[in-house]
């Protein structure tokens, strides 16, 4: 039984391994295209790779279950076709017997989502958030780059050219509180000057043309041979640090942040959204398995498509609610923060009852 328990094991490690390696580089592949566009505009290659090292965690909390249910399809599956489980069972070994290897599995994934969902992940990805704050205070000019168009606060600006510190084909717009425009400034060419203590950007403005488009006024056009243009590229940034996103939050922040609202007559349920989530999602590899298991036994296919397509529609099915039930958030009466539960309970109730129905064949 042992030898059998240590086959069984070894090939669910191995393919939950293989099957989380491609996964996460997926997934961090989406964010390289950022990185890569970070080095492009001068940051250096150790921020890059920093980056990429703290929106992994992220990462992890997702392709860890969905790599533990597309072993689980693939291996008994495979299990299947080749009669390896009716061989085991015509020995008088028991299903749950088959399966334990599987569940001790899964336990330990749980727990390794949980921390990585209620702990680590937040922590991880504020710091990736932080550390791109940090970087465009120290390397203001990296994200000032020539042929788009750049957000600050207040301000929509595009540099058509740039060489070092002089840039051409300049176009500021300036909103208002309500995102409304207001001012258009045209300018041939200018030079920055940036105060990194200050955290101002100050762009000299030549031959500027200036558009007034207040509302209400007829457009104004004044011309400037010369024009300073300060930018407050910091306040923003600091004033960003003083509180956390929910995402970001771990449980201990969580926790306190339901009770001050509770205390002040805030709604809460975007709090408990996220509390939900992560708990759900965290228990999801116990789900995956009962659910992948039946699944697996019954198709009795080899081909590794068929299992990743059997897969992929598990994994989709479950987080439907994930996303339902954030885009419900605004409307608690209809308790959104138990939506995530649905898919977990049906997997987890459903897969018993198939396996139970296998046994007893």
């Amino acid at each position: 039984m042992k030898i059998l328990s240590r086959y069984i094991a070894k090939s669910l490690v191995f393919q939950t391994a293989m099957a989380i390696l491609i996964l996460t580089f997926v997934m961090v592949s989406a964010q390289l295209f950022q990185a890569f566009d970070m080095l492009a505009r001068g940051l250096p290659i150790s921020t890059i790779g920093r980056f990429i090292l703290l929106v992994t965690p992220y990462m992890l909390q997702f392709t860890i279950p969905m790599a533990m249910l597309c072993a689980i399809v693939l291996v008994f599956s495979r299990f299947s076709a080749d009669n390896e489980i009716t061989a085991m069972r015509a020995s008088g070994i028991s299903l749950w017997q088959i399966i334990a290897p599987a569940l001790g599995m899964a336990v330990v994934l749980s727990a390794l989502c949980l921390y990585l969902q209620l702990e680590v992940a937040p922590e991880f990805n504020y710091r990736a958030t932080e550390m791109r704050r940090t970087e465009a205070v120290r390397a203001p000019l990296a994200f000032l780059e020539p042929g788009r168009h750049i957000e600050f606060p207040g301000y929509i600006i595009y540099v058509g050219g740039r060489r070092q510190k002089a840039i051409s084909a300049v176009q500021i717009y300036e909103l208002d509180d309500n995102g409304r425009l207001v001012k258009d400034i045209a300018a041939r060419r200018g030079e920055i000057r940036v105060d990194e203590q200050a955290g101002i950007i100050e762009m000299s403005l030549e031959d500027a043309m200036v558009a007034d488009l207040k509302e209400g006024r007829r457009p104004v056009h004044i011309g400037n041979r010369e024009m300073h243009f300060p930018l407050d590229y910091a306040r923003e940034l600091n004033q960003a640090r003083l509180g956390r996103r929910i995402k970001h939050m771990n449980v201990p922040m969580l926790f306190s942040h339901i009770y001050i609202y509770n205390r002040r007559g805030m709604k809460t349920t975007p709090l408990y959204i996220e509390l939900h989530n992560r708990l759900s999602m965290g228990l999801s590899p116990i789900a995956f398995l009962l659910i992948g298991i039946p699944f697996g036994i019954r198709t009795r296919r080899t081909e590794t498509s068929i299992g990743l397509l059997i897969s992929i529609s598990l994994a989709m099915f479950f987080y439907v609610f994930v996303v339902l039930s954030r885009s419900l958030e605004n409307r608690p009466q209809y308790h959104p923060e138990l939506l995530v539960w649905i898919p977990n309970l049906l997997y987890q109730i459903g897969g018993l009852l198939a396996l139970r129905r296998i046994e007893r064949r």
